[in-house]
């Protein structure tokens, strides 16, 4: 929700971030010498020490970016009302009230019979409500496999008027940012798979030989013991040797069985390390 740092007399102190708003959720930090850079989910930020100003990256397109969304995108911020900014999340909101009240009166009648009242309210919001919460019920479920997989698998020019038709295209994409000092590169993982960057206001160029990541996001990039990248998800942990365009499971207990996007082996999840 916010940069802050560690003081010493002071305790901990916010610190400001330019054009900074509460739906821009900061996802991850790294330094390089003194310079030190927070990525949120749509722009990068930097500063040099002693970091009292940073600057705002919007980054540019990849190279090849057609600007379609994924399906699966799409169908989520539906899901949560977040598609279509804060009018989409209140009607969402008001969804989850009518739930509310569906299952409030519901265990009224089911431990007073005896109310009539009280199942007719029930009936009569459910019935003009019927739609709503079919919506809610549906959007959820496609959000998991198997439903889920093919939406993951094809993308779509965005809905008009949504928060995805943006001019940036990276809107709620970035995910986590490291600095190569092999390749001499900065690798950005994203939603839409990894890039690298001559530098942090270069032209994204997708890699195409990278390991997989779950749909829901990255939980472990670092180096090991022989500086070959660690990279886990939902998807498991895998050794990346970029410079060998080599990528193998950590070790025997954690094989890549999963041959369906978006889906791993039992015991493979990585949620962090």
């Amino acid at each position: 929700m916010g940069l802050y740092q560690l003081k010493t007399h002071q305790g901990w102190q916010s610190v400001a971030l330019p054009e900074m708003d509460s739906a821009n959720l900061l996802s991850d930090i790294t330094t390089r010498g003194d310079t030190l850079v927070v990525l949120s989910r749509s722009y990068l930020y930097y500063a040099t020490a002693p970091y009292r100003q940073f600057h705002k990256v919007e980054i540019q397109p990849a190279a090849g970016d057609d600007g379609k969304v994924s399906l699966f995108r799409q169908v989520w911020l539906l899901h949560s009302g977040g598609l279509f900014g804060t009018v989409g999340k209140l009607i969402v909101d008001l969804i989850a009230l009518i739930l509310i009240a569906l299952c409030v009166t519901g265990v009224w009648f089911w431990v007073r019979p005896t109310h009539t009242k009280v199942l007719n309210w029930h009936n009569k919001i459910g019935v003009f409500t019927i739609v709503l919460t079919l919506f809610t019920a549906i959007t959820a479920w496609a959000l998991r496999p198997p439903v889920m997989i093919p939406l993951t698998m094809n993308n779509t020019d965005p809905l008009p008027g949504a928060v995805l038709a943006s001019d940036n295209a990276w809107y709620d994409c970035l995910r986590m940012i490291r600095y190569d000092e092999q390749n001499h590169d900065w690798l950005l993982s994203t939603s839409k798979g990894f890039c690298s960057l001559s530098s942090l206001t270069s032209k994204p160029q997708p890699i195409n030989i990278a390991p997989p990541v779950s749909v829901m996001g990255q939980t472990v990039w670092q180096r090991d013991e022989s500086r070959m990248w660690l990279v886990g998800s939902f998807d498991g942990l895998f050794r990346w040797n970029r410079q060998a365009g080599q990528i193998e499971p950590y070790n025997n207990m954690m094989v890549a069985r999963a041959t369906i996007p978006g889906t791993a082996a039992a015991g493979q999840m990585v949620v962090g390390l």
